[in-house]
């Protein structure tokens, strides 16, 4: 794999590669590329995902888009060679005094099982890690959503522990698997 820096567009961000991926930050005009995925892949998200309703629409989107203009969501929208809008990677719950972050991701039913979660994960670790001079990343999920769980074992990502109770999905509080990235793992995370 070839390593290669963010770089930075007009208005859009940092775009971020790895010689196969691409990540930008999403525009409206994903809008309803947004909705096509997440409609598609409400089977395969919703039991993590709550947000990810076979109902979600232009305003969810559009909602969501706001949040990133905002500056509330450092999301990356994640396009493979074809340019079909694969899922999404992003950092949230960023504390700038602390340094720390959480990062989540999903992908679109049919997206899965090709290590894209992997790659635009790693990704979004050196961004963090390096470009916004973060010292630490949590990626945190349900004990029982072994799929996620395997991208941050993959990368090699410390393992700290089982929170009791930590994630709140649907009616249901579920132990949380939790897992932290450093900024000392860079070299590791670019190697892989």
């Amino acid at each position: 794999m070839a390593w290669m820096p963010a770089g930075e567009t007009t208005g859009q961000g940092p775009i971020l590669t790895d010689g196969v991926l691409v990540l930008r930050r999403p525009v409206r005009s994903d809008a309803d590329a947004l909705v096509e995925a997440v409609r598609s892949s409400h089977e395969l998200l919703w039991p993590w995902l709550r947000w990810a309703s076979a109902d979600y629409g232009p305003e969810h989107a559009n909602g969501f888009l706001d949040e990133v203009e905002q500056g509330n969501e450092r999301a990356f929208a994640i396009f493979d060679p074809s340019a079909r809008l694969q899922g999404l990677c992003g950092l949230n719950q960023v504390d700038v005094t602390h340094r720390t972050a959480n990062l989540g991701y999903w992908l679109r039913a049919g997206a899965t099982g090709a290590g894209r979660a992997t790659r635009a994960t790693r990704l979004v670790l050196d961004h963090g890690l390096q470009e916004l001079s973060l010292e630490r990343i949590e990626v945190v999920m349900s004990v029982h959503n072994t799929r996620s769980r395997r991208v941050p074992e993959r990368l090699g990502l410390t393992h700290e522990g089982i929170r009791r109770r930590a994630l709140r999905i649907g009616d249901e509080q579920h132990d949380a698997h939790v897992f932290a990235a450093f900024r000392e793992d860079l070299p590791r995370l670019r190697g892989a």
